[in-house]
């Protein structure tokens, strides 16, 4: 970063491009008159190697993001553990004015243990790979669709 020009569009902070505030950019641009955010620091912070987050780190990150205005938080997985299914219980609890999620695999039993959390509602993912499912797909070969 030392070696970049300091204007309003880079700092030490950040970088962006002087295009993205030209007029024939912005003229492209078509917002909602709302945009919410959905943050899933709570449960895919932990992805990275070495990182565990105890429920006393989830409550506190989820307080924080709640405090700054995030509308919607992944507040974890319920059915990784006992202490995962604890924090995002108590965090769907502490009465927070963001929509609290919790993820879920597309089980049954997964997607219980998230309702018992008392989330407003459920993120369940359904991986699928070709080469395990490729009835589901049915994409023609050679023609991306």
């Amino acid at each position: 970063m030392a070696n970049l020009a300091r204007n309003r569009w880079t700092n030490e902070n950040w970088v962006s491009s002087p295009s993205n505030f030209e007029q024939a950019t912005l003229r492209q641009l078509d917002f909602p008159t709302r945009i919410q955010l959905y943050d899933v620091t709570c449960r895919d912070g932990e992805q990275r190697p070495e990182v565990v987050f105890r429920k006393e780190d989830k409550i506190r990150i989820a307080k924080a993001l709640d405090e700054v205005g995030i509308q919607r938080i992944e507040a974890g997985m319920p059915a990784v553990s006992n202490e995962d299914f604890e924090a995002v219980k108590e965090i769907a609890h502490l009465g927070l004015s963001t929509e609290v999620f919790a993820s879920s695999r597309a089980r049954r039993d997964d997607v219980d243990l998230a309702l018992k959390c008392g989330v407003s509602s459920i993120m369940i993912e359904a991986p699928l790979k070709r080469r395990t499912h490729p009835d589901r797909f049915r994409l023609e070969e050679g023609t991306g669709a």
